[in-house]
């Protein structure tokens, strides 16, 4: 899991995976540490040696440092390597860890970062499918019951209508784009996978809208 912090008012993204590979983002490249785990508690054991713990709990320390980057120490770019200090604090003990993270190629921050951030956006644009297709539901719902009973008696509970908004770009967003291409999640799926595999509560399902039959007062007053 990604993790937010800010440095000298620039953004960054970081996460620490079980195996002890540490990502770095700034959203233009991604730095990558893939030093083995014994080694990567060594470091950490002969940065801290006020520390204590066993080997388990420094890597423990060492996961909750990355994941809540607090104190920036330092963090510094050279040609294809980037150095990154933390700072953190447990039971009133400093707790210093040391990164050295190298760039990789274009084609790592494609899969790390756009990918993930493309299906974002479609996991948005389902869920908001989704809840759309509820509300029209709850509509249609309102309208049987006001037609059978009445208007609502509790004004509070009286709500407009739902429209959904036309499927139109909003500028400077990434909202209603990519479904203006035939195919493109599609494509998106045989390349990186169904992110409905991960979310089945995605898959489409369509909400049955019972027809409503109104009643036929033309027939009636004749028959009066």
């Amino acid at each position: 899991m990604w993790n937010s912090f800010v440095d000298k008012d620039n953004n960054y993204l970081i996460r620490i995976d079980d195996d002890g590979k540490v990502s770095l983002t700034d959203f233009k490249c991604l730095w990558i540490q893939e030093t083995p785990k014994l080694e990567m508690i060594n470091d950490f054991k002969q940065l801290n040696q006020d520390y204590v713990g066993d080997d388990d709990e420094s890597f423990s320390e060492i996961m909750s440092c990355v994941r809540n980057v607090k104190v920036v120490e330092s963090l510094v770019f050279e040609e294809d390597v980037c150095r990154l200090g933390i700072k953190a604090k447990t039971e009133d003990l400093p707790i210093r860890l040391h990164l050295i993270l190298g760039k990789s190629e274009a084609n790592s921050f494609f899969d790390e970062i756009m990918v993930p951030m493309v299906k974002t956006v479609q996991y948005l644009e389902l869920k908001q499918n989704k809840y759309a297709e509820q509300l029209e539901k709850k509509d249609a719902e309102i309208q049987e019951y006001s037609i059978e009973f009445g208007t609502l008696k509790r004004k509070h509970l009286i709500t407009e209508k739902f429209k959904r908004d036309p499927k139109t770009a909003t500028e400077g967003l990434m909202i209603n784009i990519f479904t203006k291409s035939d195919g493109f999640y599609e494509a998106l799926t045989r390349n990186h996978g169904d992110i409905q595999e991960i979310y089945p509560e995605l898959r489409e399902k369509k909400i049955k809208i019972r027809k409503l039959v109104l009643p036929n007062f033309t027939r009636n007053k004749k028959m009066k």
